[in-house]
């Protein structure tokens, strides 16, 4: 009886074995990118290499004007700038919120964070940055208030600080995560723009998408070794958005309707490395599952 027992525990651990070696079947498609149409009030999506385009995997109200885009895993998390809100959607497209937070009348939301349990925003025509619970609750904002005229648009957040772009004196500020320290001149000088429409962090550095000049700059966290044209692009590329994906920094360009690439060292640039042949005004994009 004891023997077997031994023969069946034994089999029993060679199955577990045999199914643990092996790998869990790969995806065709990879990652998807979801992009926001701004002038088509629309989702779109397609996969990592450009194929399967669909302009409207999930269709918004006309004169929504979507502008920045994360995600959490789950939901797509998206601000509309027209509509003073901010929607929320699965990744497959389904239980669409279309004002899955509603802000006060005259509030722009542009650029959208996420860190941890919270959603931050940036509102340029009131200088203000806003925050609420990725539940929905708790929704303040006024949760950082900015110096008039500072017109805050690319937004990011990486250890204990969240950072802003400013519209109006081409400079990123700083300040600690619960409102101190606040240094409105962290980084100056980005170059002459009339917007940042993106900023992010990857590793070590800030990168910001310099709508006018067709660049994209990077600094290190410290506010050391700025590059003003990691990234310099054809005239008429306008870059609206950014978004990393392996070793890889990709942008989307608003005029050309093109999604670029470049090695995270700053090689193997293609500024056309996807033709988007769906797009109506593309604007915020994200890279996820």
């Amino acid at each position: 009886m004891q023997r077997h027992l031994s023969l069946i525990t034994a089999t029993l651990i060679a199955l577990v074995l045999l199914v643990g070696s092996v790998p869990a079947p790969a995806r065709a498609d990879g990652p998807y990118i979801y992009w926001l149409n701004y002038h088509g009030d629309s989702i779109g999506r397609m996969n990592l290499d450009g194929s399967a385009q669909d302009g409207s995997f999930v269709t918004l109200t006309e004169g929504s004007e979507p502008a920045s885009m994360v995600t959490d895993g789950t939901y797509l998390y998206w601000t509309n700038y027209a509509g003073g809100s901010i929607g929320r959607v699965l990744l497959d497209g389904s239980d669409l919120q279309e004002a899955f937070i509603s802000l006060s009348p005259g509030s722009t939301p542009g650029d959208l964070v996420i860190r941890g349990e919270y959603l931050y925003w940036s509102d340029n025509s009131n200088d203000i940055i806003g925050r609420a619970e990725i539940g929905g609750s708790n929704v303040n904002e006024s949760f950082m208030i900015l110096r008039s005229g500072t017109a805050p648009e690319g937004l990011t957040i990486k250890g204990p600080y969240i950072y802003w772009a400013s519209n109006s004196n081409e400079t990123i500020g700083r300040a600690k995560l619960n409102g101190r320290n606040k240094d409105k001149a962290f980084v100056t000088s980005l170059g002459t723009s009339t917007v940042f429409y993106d900023l992010i962090t990857i590793g070590n550095y800030l990168y910001w998408a310099n709508f006018d000049q067709e660049t994209i700059g990077r600094v290190k966290l410290n506010g050391k070794g700025k590059d003003k044209a990691f990234v310099s692009l054809g005239v008429g590329d306008g870059i609206v958005a950014l978004a990393r994906s392996g070793n890889y920094l990709y942008w989307m360009n608003v005029w050309s309707n093109t999604i670029g690439r470049v090695k995270l060292n700053g090689k193997s640039q293609n500024d056309a490395y996807i033709i988007m042949t769906d797009a109506s005004g593309p604007g915020g994009m994200v890279i996820a599952p």
